[in-house]
């Protein structure tokens, strides 16, 4: 049966009530989602992420084996009628922009590799349809049974992608898939799993430099979240415990590699839902970095200065505009607003820790490490010199008084032991404090942050 002729019937009868397979050109389809190519042949999936995100999906469960795996989500409401459905899968880029062309450009992509079968089900409330695709035919049909594990009542939608299995001393048929939802929806604004275990993400690791290796390990110096309770992203919230209330925030009282200075945000929830999240890395240099992320997946990241303080911006992206893929982006004025608008948030965060950089302290370097095993060594041995010491006068002084003996048998180890002790340590925290006091009065003579 021709699509064509199928929608006109349907349209004409106003009710969806057949099923069978249609002549939808799927080779097509894909041909005209040829003038992109995506990075990675697993990114469809992070277009059926996208359709939940945007259909307003409270939850988003990936489930995986080997060779299969299934990605369920539900809604306020129907993605689409079955009649809009065929529509935008025979033509996903004529579509509307929102979850149904998501749907459809993520089923389409998903059999550029040829998988043995791709199916998407929906139901409402009890009843549903499903697409499936073997080949180059789209099987319509009633869906399966609702999912057991699934919420009861509302709206459901299930997409599987079955493969051919892979020998088992190499990695699964589904592993590319699953790498990729780790690595680019852990700043989703909806609850994401991954068999079973929660997805969240924290702001990026912070990097090192080399005049920072003999002060401290690498952690953040500032971290900052715009909480908002409508807002695209979320990013696990940094433990206030052990902490004591500075002038630019919540600083640490230990030595922990951690935040140092946590600045406050509204949302006591974790992970924290907001707009935009930021972060100064100790080092204090360093490429400054914008993570962009849009209806629930990470679609670019992007250089904005190569001489800056190593800085990163987590911030929502729905308003930019993206090449036909969603992951090319336009650089224009909305872009350039964005780069200020974070550019801003990091020169405030530089100048409001200034003052608690006095609380500062480093964390427990090598060098400090082989201090303090030097110093335990030869206080033992010390020790031990001492014992040695007392035993030789005692027997040389043998007729001196029974408070002069005790003296000399219990003082002189202990004070051979202790002195290795009192010899001057390096002033790691010192050192740290202003070094950092250096670089943040050079940002600011550099005029940074800038482009």
């Amino acid at each position: 049966m021709d699509i064509e002729h199928f929608l006109g019937v349907e349209k004409a009868a106003g009710k969806v009530d057949s099923e069978g397979v249609f002549t939808i050109d799927l080779a097509k389809a894909r041909r005209k989602l040829g003038k992109f190519q995506f990075n990675d042949p697993s990114f469809y999936l992070l277009k059926i992420v996208q359709a939940a995100v945007s259909g307003g999906a409270t939850k988003v469960d990936l489930r995986t084996t080997r060779s299969s795996l299934t990605l369920c989500f539900d809604s306020p409401s129907p993605i689409g009628e079955l009649q809009t459905m065929l529509s935008a899968f025979a033509n996903p880029l004529e579509a509307p922009q929102g979850p149904l062309r998501y749907l459809a450009m993520g089923f389409n992509a998903s059999l550029v590799s040829d998988p043995k079968e791709v199916q998407l089900a929906w139901w409402t409330e009890g009843e549903g349809s499903a697409l499936t695709a073997i080949g180059e035919e789209l099987t319509v049909t009633n869906a399966p049974p609702r999912p057991n594990n699934a919420p009861v009542g509302g709206h459901l939608t299930l997409f599987t992608v079955l493969k051919e299995k892979t020998a088992w001393l190499t990695a699964g048929a589904t592993a590319a898939e699953v790498t990729t939802v780790r690595k680019f929806c852990g700043y989703a604004p909806v609850e994401v799993r991954i068999d079973g275990r929660r997805l969240e993400d924290c702001l990026p690791k912070a990097e090192s430099a080399p005049w920072l290796a003999t002060f401290s390990e690498p952690f953040h110096l500032v971290e900052r979240a715009q909480a908002d309770a409508t807002g695209g992203i979320s990013v696990a919230r940094p433990s206030l415990k052990k902490r004591q209330l500075g002038e630019s925030g919540w600083i640490r009282k230990t030595r922990k590699a951690e935040t140092f200075c946590v600045q406050p945000v509204a949302d006591n929830s974790s992970p924290v839902r907001c707009r935009s999240a930021y972060s100064l890395p100790l080092a204090l240099r360093g490429r400054d970095r914008i993570k962009l992320i849009c209806d629930g997946i990470q679609v670019a990241s992007v250089s904005v200065c190569e001489n800056g303080a190593g800085a990163s911006a987590v911030m929502t992206a729905d308003h930019l505009s993206f090449d036909v893929s969603g992951f090319g982006l336009i650089r224009d004025e909305k872009f350039d607003e964005l780069v200020k608008e974070a550019q801003a948030a990091w020169k405030a965060m530089a100048q409001s820790v200034r003052p608690d950089v006095r609380f500062l302290k480093s964390t427990v370097v090598p060098r400090e490490k082989k201090e303090s095993h030097d110093r335990s060594m030869q206080s033992v041995g010390s020790g031990g010199l001492g014992c040695l010491t007392s035993f030789i006068l005692l027997e040389v002084l043998p007729t001196l008084p029974n408070d002069v003996t005790a003296a000399i048998f219990f003082g002189v180890p202990v004070v051979a032991g202790v002195l290795p002790r009192l010899r001057k340590r390096t002033n790691s925290h010192k050192r740290l404090k202003d070094a950092v006091i250096h670089r943040l009065d050079e940002l600011a003579a550099q005029s940074w942050p800038k482009s």
